[in-house]
């Protein structure tokens, strides 16, 4: 048994890590040093880094209060508000920009429509849009460690005389660190990749803000080899990034064992006794959140999708429901491209989970140089434009693979045949979210419990899947929504690497918007917010309130 663990390891991560990770990286790292004269302009890695740690510093300011207000507060329409908060990772951030276009235009705004009052096309404006779409990457983990906290850490500090900001400020926010630096973490990749809101305010507006992802799209745009090496040199100055942001976030968590907050007789922490007025008032602020980062936005779009005519006003007189009815009865591609989706987005969520704890398990219970290189390779594609490692796998896959064993055994691999493309890309990209919010998770349970496990008579197997797993699962259960949520409706990577007739809801959205016509794309967007409600309330009822957000 022991002899054969190490080799389904291999088989089952390792390898598939190396050839659908590392390999397209290693293809494109190659044709990167043609480029390297792209690197003498540092205006876009300084943006980039400008517009990361601002949206870092936003998203904190955001998803730690608020995670602490719903796991340690009793507020009235607490449940709603969970929901609510987390649907910001559900819409597209570049929809998110869209929406954000439609109210804040400095000439044709809905909110300038009495006045120029805001300015969307600057840098604070992407640093706003993206930190609405983000906070739930750090809510969320936050939110996950609060829940699970032995109730005992704090409540020895109350019995002991400690007021309650006291004890949040010793107790509670040290402990909750790992997970606040995982998110921080996961908010500076996603920030430094993503392509579609940068496009929307930065490079498209009229102060022409470029950042390293927007600079490469324009390079493989532009065409030709001297270019495309270029797009790859930008590239790897991201991949850098990266792994500087990964490596201050494992230093941000060191000290494990200070960090075990999960032993055998938890319980859930007390609610704060608050006056009323105090709740009222938190709770008024997270929905003044709420309004801006979910209805303002998501009600425009949805407003957008009514519209009869696009540019003809927002009145009752241009409401029509004929683009529902396009889209979904005379669009064919719309249903097979929703249901490519949902299965793709939930294959690629479980198998991240799957793969992550494993990874981070290795990590944290066998730290060595091969396990920190395997983490750390899980972590840089996620600080890689989509586009890059589209580009990787079709560089290293677009042909079928053939490999023989013994002149007997033929294994065939051809990604592209169906979805196994979209799924290694999609997989791949965010694995990070798996192994981050995982091994946050594994650094504060004890290890005697496991110990005590295996002092009973079970194997290191069975002790891992007996008590940690089921430690694990409310940060395994994020981790998974963290990745569905965004693959539900991945568009750069979609593009690239859809087949023929295998339409993704990526996809559509981009031939959507492409072709000017964004209430069918406000249309699409707005059934993704509804099923996705719809299957939370279901998952809900199913697991009797312990499953979904």
């Amino acid at each position: 048994m022991r002899r054969l663990l190490p080799i389904a390891l291999i088989a089952t991560v390792v390898l598939p890590l190396l050839a659908f990770g590392l390999f397209p990286m290693i293809l494109v790292i190659a044709r990167a040093f043609d480029g390297l004269d792209a690197l003498s302009e540092p205006t876009a890695l300084w943006t980039t880094l400008s517009l990361s740690f601002g949206v870092t510093a936003f998203t904190l300011l955001v998803g730690v209060p608020a995670a602490f207000a719903l796991a340690r507060c009793e507020l009235p329409g607490q449940r709603r508000l969970r929901t609510l908060l987390t649907l910001p990772s559900v819409v597209p951030p570049y929809l998110m920009g869209i929406a954000w276009l439609d109210l804040a235009n400095p000439r044709n705004g809905i909110l300038n429509l009495l006045g120029q009052w805001v300015d969307i096309y600057t840098q604070a404006g992407i640093v706003w849009v993206l930190g609405l779409c983000f906070f739930p990457l750090v809510m969320l983990p936050v939110l996950a460690t609060l829940e699970r906290m032995d109730a005992s850490l704090e409540e020895s500090a109350r019995l002991s005389g400690a007021k309650p900001l006291t004890v949040i400020r010793d107790i509670t926010l040290p402990l909750a660190m790992p997970s606040i630096a995982a998110g921080a973490v996961l908010v500076f990749l996603a920030t430094a990749a993503t392509f579609g809101v940068p496009y929307l305010l930065g490079t498209a507006g009229p102060r022409r803000i470029t950042v390293l992802t927007t600079a490469i799209v324009d390079h493989i745009t532009v065409g030709g080899d001297a270019h495309f090496s270029k797009a790859m040199a930008l590239s790897l100055l991201l991949l850098v990034v990266s792994a500087a942001a990964t490596l201050l976030g494992s230093l941000a968590t060191r000290g494990e064992r200070k960090y075990a907050i999960v032993s055998g007789k938890g319980a859930r922490a007390r609610p704060l006794r608050l006056p009323t007025r105090t709740r009222t008032a938190i709770a008024a602020v997270l929905w003044g959140v709420v309004f801006v980062s979910v209805i303002l936005p998501i009600g425009t779009l949805a407003a957008v999708s009514l519209l009869r005519a696009w540019g003809a006003g927002l009145g009752p007189s241009n409401w029509s429901l004929d683009n529902y009815r396009r889209v979904l009865f005379e669009n064919k591609h719309t249903i097979p491209a929703l249901l490519n989706s949902v299965m793709l987005a939930s294959a690629a969520g479980l198998i991240a989970v799957v793969v992550g704890t494993v990874v981070a398990y290795l990590r944290a219970r066998q730290p060595s140089l091969k396990t920190r290189a395997l983490a750390m390779l899980t972590h840089a594609p996620y600080a890689i434009p989509g586009t890059v490692i589209a580009l990787g796998l079709l560089l290293g896959w677009s042909r079928e693979v053939r490999f023989i064993a013994f002149d007997r055994v033929t294994l065939a691999i051809d990604l592209f045949s169906g979805l196994g493309a979209l799924l290694a890309a999609y997989v791949i990209k965010y694995l990070a979210f798996g192994v981050r919010l995982a091994g946050s998770g594994l650094v504060q349970i004890d290890r005697a419990l496991e110990e005590a496990a295996r002092t009973s008579g079970a194997s290191r197997l069975r002790a891992a899947t007996d008590v940690v797993v089921p430690l694990l699962l409310p940060s395994l259960g994020a981790a998974w929504l963290l990745v569905f949520l965004p693959t539900l409706s991945e568009i750069t990577m979609s593009i690239l690497l859809v087949g023929p007739g295998t339409p993704v809801v990526g996809t559509i959205l981009f031939e959507l918007q492409s072709y000017a016509d964004p209430p069918s794309a406000a249309v699409l967007v707005v059934l993704l917010v509804g099923l996705t409600l719809a299957g939370n309330a279901a998952l809900r009822r199913i697991t009797a309130g312990r499953g979904g957000f």
